[in-house]
């Protein structure tokens, strides 16, 4: 469950900033996740759930929006986003494809109040 050791990640980052915040909670977490990082949902809040018990985090709202991926075709020029996670370009069928987007794992934003 690869989704514990990016809950980890994330606790580290949240653990300083909230000091840029002293005597503050946070109220609102907001992620941004590419589908490519074939991370659950589910998986991934609980993961937070237990690495932000007991931490001024606890009780933040855990907000996550997935990426579709979009890839670039180097034999038609297509940028297109997939429905599957199938590495082929949906213009020309082409295997010559580079990922475009979907690979984001950021903390789009951090809420403290």
């Amino acid at each position: 469950m690869h989704e514990f050791s990016i809950a980890q990640a994330i606790a580290e980052i949240i653990e300083e900033k909230s000091k840029e915040y002293p005597g503050k909670n946070l109220t609102r977490i907001h992620l941004r996740i590419g589908r490519y990082r074939a991370i659950v949902k589910d998986s991934l809040e609980f993961g937070l759930g237990v690495v932000l018990e007991n931490t001024p985090a606890a009780s933040a709202a855990i907000e996550i929006d997935f990426v579709p991926i979009a890839v670039s075709c180097a034999s038609c020029g297509a940028e297109e986003d997939l429905e599957e996670p199938f590495l082929i370009c949906p213009k020309c069928g082409g295997l010559d494809v580079t990922v475009i987007r979907g690979k984001e794992l950021e903390i789009d934003l951090l809420e403290f109040s």
